[in-house]
């Protein structure tokens, strides 16, 4: 009797069974240099934009809580960043956008309900 063959006897070589095995998996990834040269060029006006937001922000908060209420604003939309990330798992930046999207909604809606409140009490 023979012995157990832990696959079935397809009658090919080794090697034909070894790249059998592997023809079903991915290929490695490509290093390709345009996807360099895009993140290069895209780099410099996203650090500008993103830098301006912050320096507004700032300012923003400054005016309009002072500096600690300033301080303490940036301080707690960092940790909501974190927990965000921390709990969803997505990435630090996309936990960002979301808050930042979440605050522009509230702040729309603010101004609808200033403007309807107006609109009532004729003032």
């Amino acid at each position: 009797m023979s012995a157990p063959v832990p696959f079935a006897d397809d009658g090919g070589t080794r090697a034909h069974r070894a790249n059998l095995q592997t023809w079903h998996t991915a290929p490695p990834p490509r290093f390709l240099i345009w996807r360099l040269l895009f993140a290069a060029a895209a780099l410099p006006p996203l650090l500008a934009f993103m830098a301006a937001a912050s320096w507004l922000t700032w300012m923003c908060f400054q005016d309009a809580m002072g500096t600690p209420g300033a301080v303490i604003a940036l301080v707690g939309i960092a940790a909501l960043a974190a927990l965000i990330r921390r709990h969803s798992g997505m990435a630090l930046g996309g936990a960002l956008s979301l808050i930042a999207m979440v605050g522009l909604v509230v702040l729309v809606w603010v101004v609808f309900a200033l403007v309807a409140l107006a609109l009532v009490t004729g003032g």
